[in-house]
């Protein structure tokens, strides 16, 4: 599992990561993956519905308490 650390991020990154109630202070980290986000989900190809096989836990992705998706 590749993961990308680091702090801060620009545009481009924007992933589903900054709309997540597990999102940490510290870019590229959270409860779920405390030693960095792994590259597919910050590259979009994974959306983490459901935990990954080598995670060691089983929080996924959900929505900060106080933002509301847009219905499309």
């Amino acid at each position: 599992m590749k993961l990308k650390m680091g702090i801060g991020h620009n545009d481009q990154d924007s992933v589903i990561c900054d709309l997540c109630r597990h999102i940490l202070i510290r870019r590229y980290s959270c409860e779920a993956f405390p030693q960095g986000i792994p590259e597919e989900i910050l590259n979009k190809k994974n959306n983490h519905s459901k935990p990954l096989p080598e995670q060691g836990n089983d929080i996924v992705f959900g929505l900060k308490n106080n933002l509301m998706m847009p219905l499309i």
